[in-house]
C-alpha cells in the first residue's frame, strides 16, 4: 500500500487539515511534517506517528507532539527546510551551568542557566525504550544533549547521563549511531562512563572548545571547564580509541575585519570584545590533527534574542553585525546572524589549515547529516 503526502501548495480544498495524507483504503489526518516519513510503508509511518504524536480526537484536528525523553531531533523544524531525517535526541537535564553567553537555549528555556533534573527521567526513559521496541521503529541516529550539557556538576549527584548510557547499551539495536555533545569530556574519561562507551559500536563524542586561551574562555563561558581540562580529556579519550570531533563552535568575528564588509579594521571600533585570533584557531586545529580527531566542526556565532536571554552578546556584537550587512542586522528566528559570505570568509583559513594537516573542517549542519 502506498502513501501520498500533500503539501500546502497542492489542492487540499476537500481536506479539513492544512496537510494530509491519503492511503488507498482510508483517509488519514496527516502529520505536520510529511517529509519525515518519506520512504516508509503505511504501517511504519503509522508506528512513527503513534510514538511521536497524539491522535486527534475529532475530525480535522491537528496532530500534536508528545512529550518524550527520547524525542525527535529538532522537532519544530520542517524536514523540507532542515533535512535531518528521522533521528533522536535525548537532553538529559534542563538548563545548563556552563552559562555560556552565546547559548541559544535562552531563547526557549526558562531559567536557562539554573540546571535541574527532569522529573521521573529514568522512569520515562525506560518507558520510551519499551514503546520504541513495541512499535518496532527503524533504528535511527541518537544525539545526546544538544541543548544542555550531559556532564554538568549535577551529574555527580543524579547520574542521569550514566543511567542513559546504560540504557542505550541495553537497547543498542534502536540506534544506528550515538553522538554525545559536551564541554566537559573529563567526566567521560571516568572508568564507569569509559567502560560503557568503549563497548558501544558507532559511538562518538563531539567536544566543544571554541577558545585556546582560558582568559578568553572565562568571559564567554564563565561556568564551563577550562580549556586545558578539555584538551587533556580529548587526548585521553583518543588514547582509549574513542572517536572524537572537535567543535570550534561558534566561530566569532575576528581581526583583521575584512574591508569588503567593514569600514574600520578593529573589533574595539564596534565595541566588540576579543574572542579568538587566527593563531588561536590554528593552535586548536593543530591539536586536533595531532591527536587524530575525526573532524573539526564549525558554525557561526548567533546573537540570541530570546525571552530568557540575560547577559547575552547582543550589546557586544550587534553594532558589528549591523555594519556587516550595510547597517541592518540579519534577523532569523530568535537570533541575529552573519551573512553567509562573511561566515565563509572567516571559515576559509581554518578550512585551508585543516586541509594542509589532513583533518576536515566542516559546517555543523553537514556534520549532522553525515551521522546516520
Amino acid at each position: 500500500m502506498s502513501l501520498k503526502f500533500y503539501s500546502k501548495s497542492e489542492n487540499t480544498d476537500n481536506c479539513p487539515c492544512e496537510i494530509f495524507c491519503h492511503e488507498e483504503k482510508a483517509q488519514w489526518h496527516c502529520l505536520p511534517d510529511p517529509e519525515l516519513f518519506e520512504g516508509l510503508s503505511a504501517e511504519d509511518a503509522e508506528n512513527w506517528k503513534a510514538y511521536l504524536y497524539t491522535k486527534p480526537k475529532k475530525q480535522g484536528q491537528r496532530f500534536n507532539l508528545r512529550s518524550h525523553a527520547v524525542a525527535l531531533y529538532d522537532p519544530f523544524a520542517a524536514r523540507k527546510d532542515f533535512a535531518a531525517g528521522r533521528r533522536w535526541c535525548v537532553n538529559v537535564y534542563v538548563g545548563c551551568a556552563h552559562s555560556c553567553r552565546y547559548c541559544y537555549i535562552a531563547a526557549y528555556i526558562r531559567k536557562p542557566f539554573e540546571p535541574r533534573p527532569k522529573k521521573n527521567f529514568e522512569k520515562l526513559l525506560q518507558k520510551d525504550f519499551k514503546e520504541i521496541e513495541k512499535l518496532n521503529l527503524h533504528p535511527a541516529p541518537v544525539h545526546i544533549s544538544n541543548s544542555t550539557d550531559p556532564f554538568q556538576p549535577i551529574e555527580k549527584i543524579h547520574r542521569h547521563t550514566l543511567f542513559l548510557l546504560r540504557e542505550i547499551q541495553a537497547n543498542r539495536k534502536c540506534f544506528t549511531t550515538i553522538t554525545m555533545l559536551t564541554k566537559n569530556p573529563a567526566m567521560l574519561c571516568e572508568s564507569e562512563y569509559l567502560n560503557i562507551i568503549q563497548q558501544l559500536e558507532n559511538f562518538q563524542v563531539e567536544v566543544t572548545c571554541p577558545f585556546y586561551r582560558d582568559e578568553i574562555r572565562k568571559y564567554f563561558e564563565p561556568g564551563a571547564p577550562t580549556v586545558e581540562s578539555r584538551l587533556k580529556a580529548i587526548e585521553e579519550l583518543r588514547e582509549n580509541n574513542i572517536t572524537v570531533s572537535l567543535r570550534i563552535d561558534p566561530i566569532f568575528p575576528r581581526e583583521p575585519l575584512p574591508e569588503q564588509f567593514f569600514r574600520k579594521p578593529l573589533l574595539e571600533d564596534y565595541g566588540a570584545p576579543e574572542s579568538h585570533t587566527e593563531e588561536d584557531i590554528e593552535q586548536l586545529i593543530q591539536f586536533a590533527a595531532k591527536v587524530r580527531c575525526k573532524r573539526i566542526i564549525v558554525s557561526p556565532l548567533k546573537l540570541v534574542m530570546g525571552r530568557f536571554a540575560g547577559k547575552d552578546l547582543r550589546p557586544d556584537y550587534l553594532r558589528l553585525y549591523s555594519e556587516a550587512n550595510q547597517g541592518k542586522a540579519i534577523k532569523k528566528g530568535s537570533s541575529y546572524r552573519l551573512s553567509w559570505a562573511l561566515y565563509r570568509h572567516w571559515v576559509e583559513k581554518p578550512r585551508q589549515i585543516g586541509m594542509s594537516l589532513g583533518i576536515p573542517v566542516i559546517y555543523c549542519k553537514n556534520n549532522l547529516l553525515k551521522t546516520d
